[in-house]
């Protein structure tokens, strides 16, 4: 049984080949204590644009069904998680629209946050959003984390996916977080 652990949601998705800020700091955590590393979600379309890619067949179940949600990651005490499958959005203006499927997706992962911590019977959690503002901003009041971190890894408006809605957002999410923390001086004197 854990009591104790870092739940760390990333743009990133662990078997990605490639190291990031996100996992990085994953690694470093889980030298003082376990890690869910929470895998960026996947919509409806990246599963019909790519559903022949080993990363969709090797979470299939989880992404459909809700099944083997948990991948331990060798040699290391991250279990990586993947939440079921969530509905393409980014597209959308700013509106009642999209601020209704961003929280309906929101629910997905919390969905997927609830099971771990009563799967492993988690009494107190860190949760650590890694520069994904789309999620988090409105988890039930039932989910309290001991400690609600922000990471921020890039200029948020440079980047193609999150240009469109990720600045307000990550504004909104910085002002909500407890902690805020930055991968250079440059962001942090942007935020």
């Amino acid at each position: 049984m854990v009591r104790t652990a870092f739940i760390i949601l990333s743009l990133i998705r662990w078997d990605k080949g490639y190291n990031s800020a996100p996992f990085s700091l994953a690694k470093a955590l889980s030298r003082h204590g376990k890690v869910f590393f929470i895998d960026s979600p996947i919509t409806f379309r990246d599963v019909v644009e790519n559903f022949s890619a080993k990363e969709i067949q090797r979470r299939k179940s989880a992404l459909f069904k809700g099944r083997n949600v948990y991948h331990e990651i060798p040699g290391t005490s991250i279990t990586a998680v993947t939440p079921r499958t969530t509905i393409p959005m980014n597209w959308l203006p700013s509106g009642f629209l999209y601020e209704n499927l961003r929280k309906t997706n929101e629910r997905i992962v919390y969905e997927v946050i609830r099971l771990l911590i009563d799967d492993f019977r988690l009494k107190e959690v860190v949760f650590i959003n890694s520069f994904l503002p789309y999620f988090g901003l409105t988890f039930p009041d039932s989910f309290k984390p001991s400690l609600h971190i922000y990471q921020s890894i890039d200029e948020i408006s440079e980047s193609k996916y999150l240009c469109k809605h990720g600045p307000r957002l990550e504004r909104r999410y910085v002002s909500q977080a407890d902690l805020s923390i930055v991968t250079s001086t440059r962001l942090k004197n942007l935020s």
